[in-house]
C-alpha cells in the first residue's frame, strides 16, 4: 500500500517541495536538480500510469516513455503558462502540481501494477574512483573559470558620452565608471575653443554614473567635451557631437 502511494503520488510532492524551493531559496542548483527530476522522469511516468496508451512491455521502455511524455508536458506547459503570463519559476511549479496531482488522482483509482526497476550493472571501484576524478576536475575547471572571469577585468574602462537630447541646443554629457577603484573626474565642454561649461571634481565609485544636460547656441555647430583625471589633469577621454537645430540656422 505504502510503495502504490509513493509511486503514484511521487511527482505530486516533489512538485510541492519545488514550490517550496522556489518561494524559500534561490540556490539555482537545488532549483534545477528538482526541475529536471520532474520533466524527465516524474511527471512522465505519473502521467503514463495514469492513462495508459500501449501496453508496455518492460521497465526500460517504461521510463523510455515516461522521459518523452515529460518533454511533451513540458513543451505544453509553455503554451499554456505564457497564455495566462505565468511563464516564470512559480507558474512551472504549479504547473507541474497540477498534471502530477490529476494523474495520481487517476491512477489511484486504477488497479495498480507494480514495475520492476531494472538491475544495476555492477561498477568496479576503479571505474567509480575514475568517475569521481572526472566529476571533480570538471566541477574545478568550472569553479576556476569563473573565478577568473569575476576577478580579472582586463577591458574595463571609463564610458564618456555626449550626446543630443532631441531638443534644439541641449545636449547630454554623462560618465559612467567601470574602474577596479574610486575615481575623480574633471570636465571641460567647448564649442569654436571657447569653453562653455566645466564640471570639477567628480566623485565616482566602480559603477557609478553621473550625467548633465547643458545648453548650447544655436551658432555653435560643433560642440566638444573632455574628461580628465583630477588626481593629475591627464587627458582621459575626448568626445564630440553636433549641436541639436544648428543645421536650421
Amino acid at each position: 500500500m505504502i510503495r502504490r502511494w509513493l509511486d503514484l503520488t511521487g511527482g505530486f510532492w516533489w512538485a510541492i517541495f519545488l514550490l517550496l524551493t522556489i518561494l524559500l531559496t534561490d540556490n539555482i542548483v537545488i532549483r534545477l536538480m528538482l526541475s529536471l527530476s520532474l520533466i524527465f522522469l516524474l511527471t512522465g511516468h505519473t502521467t503514463l500510469r495514469a492513462i495508459k496508451p500501449v501496453q508496455i512491455t518492460g521497465p526500460l521502455e517504461h521510463w523510455l516513455f515516461a522521459v518523452g511524455t515529460g518533454i511533451a508536458i513540458c513543451v505544453g506547459g509553455g503554451f499554456v503558462l505564457n497564455l495566462v503570463s505565468l511563464l516564470n519559476p512559480v507558474g512551472w511549479a504549479i504547473w507541474f502540481i497540477a498534471i502530477n496531482g490529476v494523474a495520481a488522482f487517476i491512477a489511484l483509482r486504477q488497479p495498480y501494477e507494480p514495475i520492476r526497476l531494472p538491475s544495476l550493472p555492477r561498477i568496479r571501484v576503479w571505474q567509480a574512483v575514475t568517475f569521481c576524478a572526472a566529476v571533480g576536475i570538471t566541477m574545478s575547471s568550472y569553479w576556476l573559470a569563473g573565478y577568473i572571469v569575476s576577478t580579472i577585468h582586463e577591458f574595463k574602462y571609463t564610458q564618456f558620452w555626449l550626446i543630443p537630447e532631441g531638443i534644439p541646443g541641449k545636449l547630454a554629457v554623462g560618465i559612467h565608471s567601470q574602474e577596479c577603484e574610486p575615481e575623480e573626474y574633471d570636465i571641460e565642454v567647448t564649442a569654436d575653443k571657447a569653453m562653455i561649461a566645466a564640471f570639477r571634481s567628480i566623485q565616482l565609485e566602480p559603477g557609478e554614473e553621473w550625467g548633465r544636460v547643458i545648453a548650447v547656441d544655436l551658432s555653435h555647430k560643433r560642440v566638444e567635451a573632455k574628461l580628465y583625471r583630477t588626481r593629475d589633469h591627464a587627458l582621459y577621454r575626448k568626445v564630440s557631437a553636433s549641436t541639436p537645430g544648428a543645421h536650421q540656422l
